[in-house]
């Protein structure tokens, strides 16, 4: 089931030399760390499924991305649940329960980009309440 945020979620970073923006569709509520509450029964595998799309940085230098995930915050490349190379691609369906992320838990995403320099740093990341 695919779930609509309306581009409610928007994260910024430099990648190599250009700007990178993430928008994230998908269900979200208030984030239960702020004091919202889940509105499905937590702690089940679930599949709904979140796109996580971004503006491309300049082709010359990128051979692709990283989907970087997890459940601490904040997320960095060292704490993450693990990543996800998806190619040289602006927009990925990410589904939590595929990464043993339940309901009602937060899933913490950032995106990175791979090319012919190192790998950039972790974009700011977004929180994804699980429904």
């Amino acid at each position: 089931m695919m779930k609509d945020l309306n581009n409610k979620c928007k994260l910024l970073f430099t990648c190599l030399t250009s700007i990178l923006i993430i928008s994230c569709s998908g269900s979200s509520s208030t984030p239960i760390a702020g004091g919202g509450s889940c509105s499905v029964t937590a702690g089940l595998l679930t599949t709904s499924s979140y796109t996580i799309s971004w503006n491309a940085v300049d082709p010359t230098d990128l051979t692709g991305y990283k989907i970087y995930y997890g459940t601490n915050s904040p997320l960095t490349k060292y704490n993450a649940l693990g990543s996800v190379s998806v190619g040289n691609t602006t927009s990925v369906t990410f589904t939590p329960g595929n990464y043993n992320i339940t309901t009602c838990a937060q899933a913490i995403v950032g995106v990175t980009s791979v090319g012919t320099r190192p790998e950039s740093a972790l974009s700011d990341t977004q929180i994804i309440t699980v429904e």
